[in-house]
């Protein structure tokens, strides 16, 4: 999730929002979302039953499929912030921009 960190500070921080708020840097945003929430649902319900005694292996193979969806739960949640902050911030620089005009 480094990355996605990343594009997030680089995203809410920096000059590089313009980038995103554009149809290219949108869709692609979107295509992430998408890729984070498909991922999501088709490993949500792979996530191995508790059972009464479990061996190490099972105690592993829970942590590590459990460990796995909250990742891209959290990918998704980052992508959808950064198109949301980088949508408000075209906003806010829009509505800038035409009332310094005024």
């Amino acid at each position: 999730t480094t990355p996605s960190l990343l594009a997030l500070g680089l995203t809410v921080f920096s000059p590089l929002y313009r980038y995103v708020d554009q149809i290219q840097g949108r869709g692609g945003v979107l295509a992430m979302v998408a890729y984070f929430y498909i991922r999501w649902q088709l490993d949500l319900p792979q996530i191995p039953a508790k059972s009464d005694n479990p061996s190490w292996e099972e105690k592993a193979g829970f942590y590590r499929a459990t460990r796995d969806v909250w990742l891209e739960f959290a990918g998704l949640m980052i992508c959808l912030f950064v198109f949301y902050a980088a949508r408000m911030r075209g906003k806010v620089a829009e509505l800038e921009g035409t009332t310094k005009a005024e």
